[in-house]
Formats: C-alpha cells, structure tokens, sequence
C-alpha cells in the first residue's frame, strides 16, 4: 500500500513539473526577468543618476568671500563626486539670472563676521522643491560648512589663548568628554566587526523573502486553478490516485518550481541592493546559504499554507483573492523587518507577530546573525512544524464534489 502511494506522489509531480514546464517561455522569463531585469534597474538608477546634471549658482554679494566660496565650491565638487553627482556650478557677483537646482548666497558683510571673535556670518542654502539630488547636494554644503565653521571655532579659541597667554589644546577644550561605542550581543558578548555589518546586511535577505514567497503563491495557485481552467480536474480527480497523493505531489511539485524561481527572484534583488549602495553590505557564505534552507523551506511552508485555503474558496476569484491577501500579509511582514526587530517588541506583540508563519522566516536569519544559532534551529522547526499542520489541513480540506462544483 505504502509503495503504491509513493509511486502514485512521484507520478503526480512528474505530472505536475510536465505541466509547469510546458510553457517553457514563460517559465524562463520568470526565472530571467527578476534576475536580469533588477540588475538593469540599478544599472538605469545608477547610470540616470549620474546622468543627471544639478545646477548650483553661488551668488557673492560679499567680495572678499570669494576665496572661501571657492574653496566650498571646489570641496563640494570631490565630495559629490564620491557619490555619484554630477555638478555645474556657476560663482556670480550678480543675483542669479535663471532657476537653479541649489542657490547658495553669501550676503554683504559675510567675511568681517567671520573674521569677529564672536560674530556670527551667515550664508542662505536654497534647494529646488521635489529634486532629490538637490536634497543631496544641500546636505554635502550642510557638512562642508560645519566642517569649516569647526576649523574657525579652533583658530578663535587659538587667537584667545594667545591673548589670555594660556597654552590649551582646542580640540579638548572643546570636546571634553570624548564617547567610545561599541556593539554586543544579546548573549552580553561583544560583537564582532563582521557581526555587526551582517546585522545590517541581514535586514536586505529578510526584505528578499517576499520574492520567495511570491512564486509559491502564484504556481500553487495555478496547479489547482489550471486543472479547472483546462477541464482536467475531473479527470485527475476520479483516476485511482489517492487523494492525499495529489494534494501532496501538486504542493511539492509547485514548491520545487517556486523555490528555482525563488532563487531568481531574491537573487535579482540582493543584485540590486548590492549594486545601489555599494559594498556598505557585507555577505557570508554561511549566511548566504542558511538563506537557501531558509528559503526553501519557506517556499514548501507558503505552498502548503495556500493550498487548503485554495480547495475551499467557494469560486476561482475567491481563491484568487486568497492567495492575494495572503501575498499581502507576507509583505508587510518582510517590510517591516526593514526597520522592526521582533526580539525588542513587547512580549505580546512578539508573540502576535510570530504566530503568522512568515515572521519565523525573517528571525531565523536576524537570530543566526547575532550569535544565536539553537535560537535559528528553533524557528526553522517551527516552520517545518507549520508545514506539516497546513498540508494536514490541505489533505482535510480536499471535497471533490466542492472543487468540482465550485467556479
């Protein structure tokens, strides 16, 4: 009995992997378009980004200025360099003609305030509404000066020590208590330099198992859907194949192509985030491959979770609209661990959140990086545990006169 039911489960997913490879176009362009086409997204960012030109006038109306804003021009012309901005900027006397992306004027009396012991000179930043490199650039003149309104702090207290005939060093009389930081783990230990760029790196995987969950969702809808679409369910419903067999070989079946596609889909975006911000991110082989289990035992996990809700929708946009609710709850999960830590929330809300099945997905990952890896045991079981009680429910959940019938 056990041998028959094994031979009619590998029949099934052999059926069922035949059916999703049929239309092999369109299974190659859901494998290629995430893993091409994210990377071409970052390379249009990143190559429109520098494409684009941010006007910048200064506007002298104190002469004796010149020198500073020369030097603030030229500091600002290697610092937006360094990030990719593309600058044209314009030193005038004369009020600006035209609209620029930045104005920065430099008013009458400008440099005999800062020349003062305790004069204050000021200098008006003006950004174009709604451009964000101009936001950029503001922010880049918002440090260049500060770091020069720090150097002329210096060269003051320097000037009134030699009137006061103290001999002090400016940097410790300004800053008097000096702040040493660090990082530990939640075990007390302190944390490595390689921990703490993985806590941050971490956060990206978690984000990217939305792309996991996504084509679960999408080709186990479809192995049921198809069947009614294409007239099949019948057929396949009254051959001797054991029920449990055909639930479980549909859910496998649409587990393994989702999990290839899968594997596209996460590796498009981490692509694409490593390509935007650069080697600030840092990834481990021993990381990288915990988010393969993590991810494949999401993808089973998803797969089995749709699939009973799918054998009871009264009709195929009912089920549809299912499987999208569920797609949607899925994302708010991996979105959130972006900028939420479940660990830190209120005992309730931890507990409230980990019983949605995707969130032990996301701690497995944050759990490994920092140091607890019985703690990523745990939460894989429990998915593994998730697994077992949805496809129990998908094999309960199976009423051929209702599957048939309903549309």
């Amino acid at each position: 009995m056990a041998a028959s039911r094994s031979s009619a489960l590998r029949t099934v997913i052999w059926k069922e992997l035949i059916d999703i490879g049929r239309d092999r176009r369109a299974l190659a362009l859901m494998i290629l378009i995430p893993l091409v086409g994210l990377p071409l997204m970052a390379l249009i960012a990143s190559g429109l980004s520098s494409a684009q030109v941010v006007t910048v006038y200064f506007a002298i109306l104190d002469n004796k200025s010149y020198p500073i804003v020369n030097w603030l021009s030229s500091q600002l012309r290697q610092d937006a360099l360094q990030q990719g901005l593309n600058l044209n900027i314009t030193i005038s006397s004369a009020p600006p003609s035209g609209v620029y992306d930045v104005e920065v004027i430099v008013p009458y009396g400008f440099y005999e305030n800062l020349s003062k012991l305790d004069g204050v000179a000021v200098m008006i930043v003006r950004s174009m509404v709604g451009n964000y490199a101009s936001q950029e650039v503001t922010s880049l003149i918002s440090s260049i000066v500060s770091q020069l309104s720090g150097q002329i702090v210096v060269e003051r207290v320097e000037e009134l020590a030699k009137l006061a005939n103290v001999s002090i060093v400016p940097s410790q009389l300004l800053n008097p208590i000096q702040l040493s930081s660090g990082y530990y783990l939640p075990s007390g230990a302190a944390a490595t330099q390689q921990q703490v760029q993985l806590s941050f790196s971490v956060r990206l995987l978690e984000f990217s198992l939305f792309f996991v969950v996504n084509p679960a969702i999408v080709l186990v809808t479809d192995s049921f859907l198809g069947e009614k679409e294409r007239k099949t369910l019948e057929v396949l419903l009254s051959s001797p194949i054991p029920k449990e067999s055909l639930v479980l070989g549909k859910l496998t079946s649409a587990a393994v192509m989702g999990f290839i596609i899968a594997l596209a889909d996460s590796g498009g975006v981490i692509i694409y985030f490593l390509m935007l911000a650069g080697y600030g991110l840092r990834l481990t082989p021993t990381l990288l491959m915990l988010n393969l289990v993590d991810a494949a035992v999401l993808v089973f996990m998803t797969s089995a979770l749709v699939t009973p809700i799918i054998l009871r929708s009264p009709s195929i946009r009912a089920a549809q609209a299912s499987s999208y609710a569920v797609m949607m709850v899925a994302l708010g999960i991996y979105f959130s661990a972006l900028f939420v830590n479940v660990q830190s929330l209120p005992t309730f809300l931890k507990v409230l959140l980990l019983a949605i099945p995707f969130t032990e997905a996301s701690t497995a990952l944050t759990s490994f990086v920092l140091g607890q890896a019985a703690l990523t045991t745990v939460y894989i079981a429990i998915m593994l545990g998730f697994s077992a009680a949805f496809t129990i429910a998908a094999f309960k959940a199976l009423d051929v006169e209702k599957l048939i019938t309903s549309r």
